[in-house]
């Protein structure tokens, strides 16, 4: 009989509800140690050292790299990513050492999705820039955007794109999006069209797609001269995406108009970085999905995977 396997869960946001979870993991036979980092993640060395052991790994955006599933795999045998962003994940090296990968799609769609329109709604109305002032003494009154008859630009058109699209249409908004993966939208709501014709087009233009090799990088220097000057990028998918850099000349420049920006290139944001200065700009933390009820949601889905994995591959 094999011993009883052992689960690492690595997470920062499971960790606040494993109560809910580790009691039905151990009557399965799992031994389960929560270790998550004392930042938002740990680098592929430490992640070895905080899982040594682990017959499978629950990890939030922790390096998953070659060289770590190399050092583990006579005894790693699963990597669940709690989250749906697998792009810290190489998945190539997993499936050569015979690990199997799964996240936790659909789980966080909605609240991706009413954080977009969060940072859509604060920069047409110049929210934090009156909370400054009212707070400060004064009584601003910043002339705002009117939403109803906008053009709203969604790049990926998964979960978090469709119910972007949702609320935006509440809004009596115009949705294009750019998605060559996306099958076809079930009503007319939306209108499918070609990547560049979403950047110029767009008063608002939202990226929620996954990061790969076909979308680091898609909004640089040449596709920011492409949009309106009025215009507002909104970012709640992952920070390389966006070339900072180019995103920053932007802005400072007035080529585009402000910026939503739930993630970075470099996560937490650098104390030095010029974004941080910048009044047409509302800075998240990579925070669109963490609501009570989406880490709840999540967390289920990830140890129902663990069980799942279990009965079919430990005996």
């Amino acid at each position: 009989m094999k011993k009883s396997p052992r689960l690492v869960v690595t997470a920062h946001r499971m960790k606040g509800v494993m109560s809910n979870y580790q009691p039905i993991l151990e009557k399965a036979g799992w031994q389960v140690v929560v270790n998550v980092p004392e930042k938002q993640s740990f680098s592929s060395s430490e992640l070895f050292d905080a899982t040594k052991g682990a017959t499978a790994i629950i990890v939030g955006d922790d390096e998953v790299s070659r060289e770590y599933l190399d050092s583990c795999r006579s005894t790693l045998k699963l990597v669940i990513k709690w989250g749906v962003g697998t792009d810290s994940i190489d998945k190539e090296a997993a499936a050569r050492f015979g690990i199997t990968v799964m996240n936790t799609p659909g789980v966080f769609g909605g609240e991706v999705a009413d954080m977009a329109m969060a940072y859509i709604l604060g920069l047409s109305r110049n929210i934090l820039v009156v909370d400054s002032g009212v707070r400060e003494g004064n009584w601003p009154h910043p002339v705002g955007i009117s939403l109803d008859g906008k053009v709203l630009g969604v790049i990926g058109y998964g979960d978090a794109g469709k119910n972007l699209a949702k609320r935006g249409v509440g809004f009596g908004m115009d949705i294009r999006f750019y998605d060559p993966y996306a099958d076809p939208p079930a009503d007319a709501t939306a209108k499918r069209s070609e990547l560049d014709s979403v950047v110029q087009e767009a008063d608002y233009l939202v990226l929620t797609c996954p990061s790969t090799p076909e979308t680091r990088g898609m909004i640089n220097r040449e596709r920011l001269a492409q949009m309106k000057t009025s215009a507002f990028l909104i970012n709640v998918a992952r920070g390389d995406l966006v070339e900072q850099a180019s995103l920053e000349l932007a802005l400072a420049s007035g080529e585009i108009a402000g910026a939503g920006l739930d993630v970075y290139e470099a996560e937490p944001l650098s104390a030095t970085s010029a974004l941080r200065g910048m009044n047409n700009v509302i800075l998240g933390a990579h925070n669109g999905s963490n609501t009570h009820e989406a880490l709840e949601r999540a967390s289920s889905v990830a140890a129902r995977l663990v069980l799942d994995w279990q009965e079919e591959n430990w005996a």
